[in-house]
């Protein structure tokens, strides 16, 4: 019996890590955050993005240039014996600086551009890495179902041992089969949460390559609180105040577009023998033309975004309160349970199967207390999962994750292989 626990303190100490999430090196570090960022970039809808934003560049540009060209006219005529000829130029005049608007207008869309890329890559990573940390918890769920179902079989082995010697009955032995059928059914789970896991990665890109550990820096720094110019800053937000800005452009846009264009022309040349200057100014009257709906449109349009922008404003701000909170609360409950638990639980499964193997415990009481112990364990890893996943959830939505990321240490080679 004594080989019996000692076994099992060498199974606690090789899972120990189980409890405290694992430690990763610099170069680890660099590496993960080096290989994520790869994997995102491939991502189609990212590149699709990144399009828009170089699209938006050259609009940017093009909308600088100037809007009308000049008109060449020419005439030649015979007057008898005379030779009447004349030349001129004529052009639109941008009077209302339409050009400025214009400008104005592709450069909001530009700005918007560069915010929705900003809000992707946070999105995409976020995704990346909530699937990583699901495989983690995954695999750590179906380490430790794989580890009670093992427990469980030789204590199966060792009761029909002893229903042959005569020393317990059939109802025990079914007992023992009943604590195994649990432990095989969430080992089943577990393991069909870590093909879950694995699928998602494939989803994402993740192809050919082994991840390391998500390092403790992801995981270390206490949420903060953000205030408002903070929340302005975010990039979700400012999609949003962009997206206004954009409207609010167009409308200026459509009211300027829609007034009348002048047209100067200067002309030179000769008639009847004589030379000929000619200066030439119209204006379109616009008698049939009536552009207030669509100017009334316009402005809908800015008044219906700003609302959204400050909807927004406020919806995020909410969001990074209950964030905030939800991951400060989770974080507390897990340091909590990592200072009282320090491997206890496993230490008491070996203690429980070797009293009951002296025969201190019957296996109806070894069954209670073997289920209080496992809903322990299980428990354990809620707390764990729900820590992390707040903490996650804080770094989304605090758009934290980027400048985590870049912070790491520069990449080293060395980490690719077959996954």
């Amino acid at each position: 019996m004594q080989k019996r626990v000692t076994t099992a303190a060498r199974v606690v100490a090789a899972c120990a890590f189980m409890i405290v999430y694992p430690s990763a090196s610099a170069n680890e570090s660099a590496d993960w955050a080096s290989m994520t960022f790869s994997t995102i970039n491939g991502n189609p809808q990212l590149q699709a993005q990144q399009r828009a934003v170089s699209a938006n560049r050259y609009g940017r540009k093009a909308a600088s240039r100037p809007l009308f060209n000049p008109e060449l006219q020419t005439s030649v005529e015979r007057e008898g014996v005379e030779t009447n000829y004349q030349i001129g130029l004529s052009s639109q005049i941008d009077w209302w600086d339409v050009k400025q608007t214009r400008t104005d207008v592709a450069e909001a869309q530009f700005s918007l551009a560069e915010a929705e890329l900003s809000a992707l890559t946070n999105q995409l990573l976020a995704r990346l890495v909530d699937a990583q940390l699901n495989g983690y918890l995954a695999r750590k769920a179906l380490a430790l179902a794989s580890e009670q179902v093992s427990r469980d079989y030789a204590m199966l082995s060792l009761s029909e041992r002893q229903l042959a010697a005569g020393e317990i009955a059939q109802t025990d032995v079914a007992i023992a089969k009943a604590i195994l059928a649990d432990s095989l059914v969430w080992e089943g789970e577990a393991s069909f949460a870590v093909l879950q896991a694995e699928q998602t990665l494939e989803q994402l890109g993740v192809r050919g390559m082994v991840f390391p550990a998500i390092p403790d820096a992801v995981w270390q720094d206490e949420p903060a609180l953000l205030q408002g110019s903070d929340i302005m800053a975010l990039p979700q937000s400012q999609v949003a105040r962009f997206s206004w800005l954009v409207a609010k452009q167009q409308a200026a846009n459509e009211r300027q577009g829609n007034k009348p264009v002048p047209v100067i022309g200067l002309g030179a040349g000769k008639q009847a023998g004589e030379g000929l200057v000619s200066l030439n100014v119209s204006v379109p009257l616009q008698w049939r033309n009536d552009f207030s709906d669509a100017n009334a449109a316009a402005n809908e349009q800015a008044l219906s975004a700003e609302l959204m922008f400050k909807n927004t404003l406020q919806a995020q701000k909410s969001a990074v309160s209950l964030a905030y909170r939800n991951a400060l609360q989770h974080r507390q409950r897990f340091q909590r349970w990592q200072q009282l638990s320090a491997g206890q639980l496993d230490q008491q499964f070996s203690v429980l199967q070797s009293r009951y193997a002296q025969g201190d415990l019957s296996m109806a009481d070894y069954q209670n207390q073997i289920t209080q112990l496992r809903q322990g364990k299980r428990a354990a890893l809620a707390l764990e999962t729900a820590f992390k996943e707040s903490h996650l959830t804080w770094l989304q939505v605090t758009a934290t994750l980027p400048s985590l990321l870049t912070a790491m240490p520069a990449h080293k080679p060395g980490a690719e292989g077959t996954r």
